[in-house]
């Protein structure tokens, strides 16, 4: 989840057209992994107190400028979550067999592909744009 988070820091940043070192202030709807991705990409951490954490559930990401505007409200698409369930359900298969087994092997090879998958994809097949405010 944490490439995820950095995919979803990426774009909404992005969106913003903002002037290098500007402060940034962001809210997650979710408290997962994708918290790393999100505190590398943007700036925002929870140590700062510049990001806020919110139990909605979703994988949305709200990024705005420290004086309210610009901002950017981006999520995860359906296909990048589902990516993700898998990447998730490929490293418990292997956690469960033997560290240098060929089967574990393998997982991991499925594992390191999906990871470049998420890593390359095109910005619209892994991060929805659902509104920006200038």
């Amino acid at each position: 989840m944490s490439i995820l988070g950095a995919r979803l820091g990426l774009v909404a940043h992005g969106l913003l057209s903002l002037p290098p070192g500007a402060r940034l202030r962001a809210r997650y709807e979710h408290r997962t992994c994708a918290l790393d991705g999100i505190q590398v990409t943007t700036g925002c951490t929870l140590g700062n107190g510049n990001i806020e954490v919110a139990d909605g559930g979703r994988h949305r990401l709200l990024l705005a400028a420290e004086a309210g505007r610009p901002r950017a409200l981006v999520e995860l698409t359906p296909w990048a979550l589902e990516q993700g369930r898998t990447y998730a359900g490929l490293r418990k298969e292997a956690e469960r067999l033997p560290e240098g087994s060929p089967e574990r092997a393998r997982i991991e090879e499925r594992m390191e592909r999906l990871l470049a998958v998420l890593e390359t994809a095109p910005d619209e097949r892994v991060v929805s744009v659902l509104e920006v405010e200038r």
